[in-house]
């Protein structure tokens, strides 16, 4: 990638633009701050809302979570694009708007149906961490973009820090309370992007838009048909298989073991979110100085698939506790994973790639945590008790055992023309 500076007034890609990264990453930070709010208050307000069963509820929970993840799948593929032809800057403040109008929807409608509706709208707006991504790979590249993918997940977890805390600590007050305050949360920031953030993709590096490569079917066969990138997005789905298992399983499992309450499910992942601030913010940094991508991957896959092991097996808290810290050591292998997928890719299809990469990530989403709470169901239904509640993470083992063997195998290409 060129140093030279770029036009319309955006950063130098070379020097990494750095007063732009700071804003940007300033934006993921709010961004992260007010989705972490709701995040444990999610499986209360569904038990609430539904009635149910502590079966039926982890179904309920797990069409909610997949309602966000297959709008995602259907509409980033189309913002990506739309962010390679307009530039970032309209498509992140056009998102945030729809997010907190999402957020609003919920906080403010009332009902399983309002929720249902809040999650999917906010599924369709969310190309605010791709387009992120695609900014940061605007204004770097090489070892430099690894770093700044770390920073971002670094930032990523100490807005995860906040919003689980602060969020347990809103509903006790009232359930839609965090809702209602992540919905403002990003107004602010949608507010903050058009006041602040300078367009990082020069008009020169622009393209027209494809209405079939901004498909999801069309993104994904366009991905898919790099076979340098192919190990690495089969990588991604088994990774990503195994989060959705974690994203609808970790608090009910914990619920059902040791009778955790909301403020224990919210002090535990704001606990993991601490170990991958540190781990992404300081660890990422020292490894890309000593070894490549591939080596961060196995190293962090191995770690996680230890994780996963623990939360199987666990019989106390401590156990839980062992396999958070592993998985946060082990998730330095995400900005590895980004960087290397990105370096596979021209200035001109960043946004495409990672709206692409988004939309993958959603179709997982959307049936990943449907099968852990599946799994969960049935392994309440088998009478087990306490110690069945860990079985849907045998799956997460399985996934990182995979990606493990997928990546050891993976060529090392060589990077896209700029």
């Amino acid at each position: 990638m060129s140093a030279q500076p770029h036009v319309n007034g955006a950063p130098p890609a070379g020097h990494g633009g750095t007063r732009a990264v700071r804003v940007v990453l300033a934006i993921l930070a709010l961004d992260v701050l007010g989705t972490g709010l709701a995040m444990p208050v999610l499986p209360t307000l569904v038990a609430g809302l539904a009635g149910l069963s502590p079966a039926r509820v982890s179904l309920v929970l797990g069409a909610a979570i997949a309602s966000y993840s297959a709008m995602q799948f259907l509409c980033a593929p189309m913002l990506g694009a739309l962010s390679d032809r307009y530039g970032r800057r309209p498509v992140l403040l056009a998102a945030l708007v729809g997010i907190a109008a999402s957020h609003w929807t919920v906080a403010f409608g009332g009902g399983l149906a309002s929720l249902l509706i809040g999650r999917a709208l906010g599924g369709a707006a969310a190309a605010n961490v791709s387009t992120v991504m695609a900014y940061l790979a605007d204004v770097s590249d090489g070892e430099r973009r690894t770093h700044l993918y770390g920073s971002a997940g670094g930032v990523i977890a100490v807005g995860l820090v906040a919003g689980p805390v602060a969020g347990g600590w809103l509903a006790s007050f009232d359930p839609y309370l965090p809702f209602a305050i992540a919905g403002a949360l990003a107004a602010l920031n949608a507010a903050y992007v058009a006041s602040w953030l300078p367009e990082s993709l020069p008009a020169a590096h622009r393209r027209t838009f494809d209405w079939r490569r901004a498909q999801p079917l069309g993104s994904l066969r366009a991905l898919f048909g790099n076979q340098t990138l192919r190990p690495y997005l089969l990588a991604l789905l088994l990774t990503w298989a195994a989060y959705g298992v974690f994203q609808s399983c970790f608090v009910l499992a914990n619920q059902a073991r040791y009778g955790w309450s909301v403020i224990d499910a919210s002090r535990a992942l704001a606990a993991l979110a601490v170990g991958m601030a540190l781990s992404q913010r300081y660890l990422v940094r020292r490894l890309t100085a000593r070894v490549d991508n591939r080596a961060i991957l196995a190293l962090g896959y191995g770690c996680c698939a230890v994780a996963y092991l623990c939360y199987f097996a666990a019989s106390s808290p401590w156990l839980t506790y062992a396999g958070m810290m592993a998985q946060a050591l082990g998730l330095v292998a995400d900005p590895a994973l980004r960087a290397e997928l990105s370096r596979h890719a021209s200035d001109r299809h960043q946004g495409e790639l990672q709206g692409g990469l988004a939309s993958l990530v959603s179709l997982v989403g959307a049936i990943a945590p449907l099968v852990g709470s599946a799994a969960l169901a049935a392994a309440a239904r088998t009478g087990g008790g306490a110690a069945a509640a860990g079985w849907p993470f045998a799956l997460g083992v399985a996934s990182y055992a995979c990606a493990l063997a997928i990546v050891a195998r993976a060529p090392a290409g060589r990077a896209a023309a700029r």
